[in-house]
């Protein structure tokens, strides 16, 4: 029998003709898809401080420890006294609201 040129044969029962492989569930994949949902945001934040004009550097942020370098306000900027971390934190809490709509 064949509809629409696709072959098909009905079956008599719905036991299957092959026993299924044995499934071994990975305890790993929660921690491995944490792992990549981290290296997303860290990503995506990097990205976000380096697409701005948040930064008053001439180079571009290329790990979270530089972020973390900004955030905290541990960073010599050249001009601008006070604590520059509290104005980045800001900042990038203000990006992140408008790019992905995350309050918080």
């Amino acid at each position: 029998m064949a509809t629409m040129n696709v072959p098909y044969e009905i079956l008599q029962n719905s036991t299957p003709k092959q026993q299924a492989l044995s499934f071994i569930p990975d305890r790993m994949m929660p921690v491995s898809t944490m792992h990549r949902m981290a290296l997303k945001a860290s990503e995506k934040i990097i990205l976000l401080m380096n697409n701005t004009n948040m930064l008053t550097r001439h180079y571009r942020l290329t790990s979270m420890n530089d972020v973390l370098i900004y955030l905290t306000g541990n960073h010599e900027d050249q001009g601008m006294p006070g604590d520059r971390g509290d104005f980045y934190r800001r900042k990038l809490a203000e990006q992140m609201f408008i790019h992905y709509s995350i309050q918080n």
